[in-house]
């Protein structure tokens, strides 16, 4: 059993909770409570998740984070995450942040069909793993076992074509003198159209 008690200004929290033949130590450490109805709520609360984890195993505290626990674990996880993953985790949360790690999967789906409608197969692949990275780090710190979102199939891409040396060296040919300066730039410089 937790018990509290007044250290200065603030409540401590320490015990024990045994369920079964496990027990789980919990050393002692503040409440960040002033207030005894606040710090026995925490007790309480304390209690009833150490008793469930006890209970139900690591699938109990997949039950009881949600995405956007995950999601803030993955950004404050060492060497952070760059702007435009910032901006996917938003997204990613404005939408789906309240469903638990348990319900990963439904979450994805419900996701899927609130904003990827009209989206290219890679940018939706993105927002996916994503999501996955996030699930897996948060998985990983809770010594749990990370749900798996689904794939939604290989992203075929566009065949690129390129000359053959012969055919590169024919066509630089048969430009005019005064466009062969560009052209040659072209073929070596790799420039985009716009540029």
């Amino acid at each position: 059993m937790l018990t509290i008690r007044k250290r200065g200004r603030l409540w401590h929290v320490r015990g024990s909770v045994r369920v079964g033949g496990e027990t789980r130590r919990v050393q002692e450490h503040s409440t960040g409570c002033d207030r005894r109805e606040d710090a026995e709520a925490y007790r309480t609360r304390l209690e009833g998740e150490l008793r469930n984890e006890l209970l139900h195993g690591p699938g109990g505290r997949m039950q009881r984070m949600t995405i956007a626990d995950a999601g803030l674990a993955y950004l404050n996880r060492p060497g952070g995450v760059k702007s435009y993953d910032l901006w996917r985790l938003d997204q990613l949360n404005a939408i789906i942040g309240d469903y638990s790690l348990a319900r990963a999967a439904e979450a994805w789906s419900e996701f899927k069909r609130q904003r990827c409608a009209g989206l290219a197969p890679a940018t939706v692949e993105r927002f996916r793993a994503i999501l996955q990275a996030a699930l897996n780090y948060a998985a990983r710190e809770e010594q749990a076992t990370a749900p798996k979102l689904p794939r939604a199939g290989r992203i075929q891409n566009k065949r690129m074509r390129f000359l053959s040396k012969d055919q590169e060296s024919r066509l630089l040919a048969s430009y005019a003198p005064h466009v062969k300066p560009i052209a040659e730039t072209l073929c070596w410089q790799g420039l985009r159209i716009g540029e």
